[in-house]
């Protein structure tokens, strides 16, 4: 048992999680436009988003995590060092377009973690920027590297979409995170409190719905079924729920989106 948890831990900690949750928005993409599968833009999506995600939680303090934890820290700086390497092999075989996009969304990371100008704050501590820049950065590398080469009519359209969903899936690690945050972020959920601030998510839910139906994502049960677990997903949050309730249950939907999607394709 003690070993089920403890692996449980490096999968949450790596990052791999969310990693499986941004490539499934990226299948979703890539899904509904038929397009023709890309080894390395999975490769890509998975194993970057474990780097930039290991970067931001613990690149500025890795010696501190080191010393508080070494059991932990230890594989992931292997699993992180391995994904850094696949990532760049990726990268070689993307197209210049898609290259240029990589490269501008890993300034943004770079930014959100490391002020650009050393007496300037970074992107993370800038007052309410910090949903907006995770989201930009889901959003484009989900919606705009599939389809960035396509001939596409609905492609902003799109980005805004899922530009949405990812602040909905925000929101709850808002609320969870207000007890810790300083308040000079002026976060969603300091400025609105989480009545307020899940008002907002259930219209931003609604939005999603539908700019789906107008977007004609299919199945519509599917997309409604994925409503009703964000929903659900808002209604549940608050800042006495442990980190599970969000880093793993709240970022798997959009893993159960893609895999109850795939399901329904074969059959």
């Amino acid at each position: 048992m003690k070993l089920l948890a403890y692996l449980f831990r490096i999968y949450l900690k790596s990052s791999i999680h969310i990693a499986l949750a941004v490539s499934s928005l990226l299948y979703i993409s890539i899904k509904s436009h038929e397009i023709e599968y890309q080894k390395a833009l999975y490769e890509l999506v998975f194993f970057g988003s474990i780097v930039a995600y290991n970067f931001i939680k613990y690149g500025l303090e890795v010696k501190r995590y080191f010393i508080s934890s070494r059991r932990v820290m230890i594989p992931l700086l292997l699993i992180s060092i391995f994904s850094i390497g696949m990532s760049v092999l990726a990268l070689f075989e993307l197209t210049y377009n898609q290259i240029l996009l990589v490269l501008l969304m890993g300034f943004l990371i770079y930014l959100y973690t490391i002020p650009f100008i050393p007496s300037l704050p970074n992107f993370r501590n800038l007052s309410r920027i910090k949903i907006y820049i995770v989201a930009l950065v889901w959003a484009g590398m989900t919606t705009l590297l599939p389809l960035i080469d396509q001939s596409t009519d609905f492609l902003i359209i799109e980005f805004v979409q899922r530009f949405i969903l990812v602040l909905i899936l925000m929101i709850p690690f808002e609320i969870r995170d207000l007890k810790y945050d300083d308040n000079s972020l002026n976060t969603l959920a300091q400025s609105l409190g989480v009545n307020g601030v899940k008002n907002l998510g259930y219209l931003l839910v609604l939005l999603w719905l539908l700019s789906s139906l107008y977007l004609e994502l299919k199945p519509i049960a599917l997309v409604i079924f994925i409503t009703l677990l964000l929903i659900l997903a808002l209604a549940y949050s608050n800042s006495e729920r442990k980190r599970v309730f969000t880093e793993f249950w709240v970022e798997s939907i959009p893993i159960a989106y893609a895999f109850i999607d795939a399901l329904l394709l074969n059959y």
